[in-house]
């Protein structure tokens, strides 16, 4: 999925850039006891890194001490930002968690994202309706949007979708 997003119709496979995916996950998943577990794509018959840019990381979060990155995932599976070690990241997770900080930029956003969503929807919807009343009943889209008493400005909105 990645590589269909990041490389253009045509383009040459060199072009791909360099991915990284990373998991974090609460217990150690790969059961091998380590903290962190680098993934990469192998020839099986020369062993040879296959060299396509991508990189798969698992991180142990079960492990949450006793090294830099043992305090982050001690931080990240935190509930409050007092008890967190790293400073910068404690003050972002009060600022989120805080109902005027970024409680409210998220509430906010996710509105934003829900309402969107409905719409889309929507006009999915009424996009269905047109068509189906045009191939059952043989109508153009113009009859029936004016069916569906669409104004104007929205007959002229949906005319290029239909």
């Amino acid at each position: 999925m990645l590589d269909t997003k990041n490389l253009e119709k045509g383009a040459k496979f060199k072009a791909l850039p360099e991915a990284f995916v990373i998991f974090i996950t609460e217990h150690d998943v790969l059961k091998g006891g380590e903290q962190i577990y680098h993934i990469e794509r192998v020839i099986k018959e020369t062993g040879k890194n296959f060299g396509d840019g991508s990189h798969i990381i698992y991180v142990n979060g079960s492990i949450r001490s006793g090294s830099r990155l043992g305090d982050l995932m001690h931080d990240f599976f935190c509930k409050e930002p007092s008890q967190m070690k790293h400073a910068l990241l404690a003050s972002c997770a009060k600022f989120f968690k805080n109902p005027k900080g970024g409680g409210y930029i998220m509430s906010t956003a996710m509105e934003e994202l829900i309402a969107e969503g409905r719409a889309e929807g929507k006009a999915e919807g009424l996009l269905e309706n047109i068509r189906a009343m045009m191939e059952t009943l043989h109508l153009t889209a113009e009859v029936a949007m004016n069916a569906l008493k669409l104004s104007p400005e929205k007959q002229k909105e949906l005319a290029p979708l239909i």
